[in-house]
């Protein structure tokens, strides 16, 4: 008689109120951590770290009808709920793949940052302590933005491979 192999519950979060709820059905998380400009407005941080999730590993539990979105022109979204306007996960455009705030997330054993991304455009008193692939070697361009957006395709597509997630090709994502 084989004795079946243990799984962990899934990771619970929840927005600032409570109403906005949602589990993530994987314990195996990398967080990456963004410190370009957009990614500090829409925090209201130094950066903003969050986790890739394929769709099939992310479940609302409640409070979905209370997410509301904000698009801007280029691309980039950022959703929220409405009651207490925490950040929410989302969709990544049109990938197979939720967006989730680390900082929901009621508990966070064993989650470290795996990247750092767009240390140059870094809040000038932003000094990240950690030191997980640090992004500033990939400093060739000077506008940050397409500087971010090229970096985080790469641990994107990264992240989808190691996913086990096959996309013939990756459009553009933020910014």
């Amino acid at each position: 008689m084989s004795v079946p192999a243990y799984v962990p519950p899934p990771l619970q979060g929840q927005c600032l109120c409570g109403q906005v709820k949602f589990e993530v059905r994987t314990r195996h998380l990398r967080l990456y951590q963004c410190h370009c400009s957009l990614c500090r407005r829409q925090s209201g941080s130094s950066s903003n770290t969050a986790a890739l999730v394929p769709l099939g590993q992310f479940r609302w539990l409640a409070g979905e009808k209370k997410v509301r979105s904000w698009v801007k022109d280029s691309g980039f979204r950022s959703d929220f709920c409405r009651t207490c306007g925490s950040p929410v996960p989302n969709q990544v455009r049109d990938l197979p793949m939720m967006w989730v705030p680390a900082g929901l997330l009621d508990e966070g054993e064993g989650l470290s940052v795996a990247a750092h991304l767009c240390l140059s455009s870094s809040a000038p008193w932003d000094q990240p302590r950690s030191r997980a692939s640090v992004t500033r070697r990939y400093r060739p361009w000077k506008n940050c933005s397409s500087w971010c957006c090229r970096v985080k395709r790469r641990v994107w597509r990264q992240e989808l491979q190691h996913g086990g997630v096959e996309l013939i090709h990756i459009h553009r994502l933020v910014h």
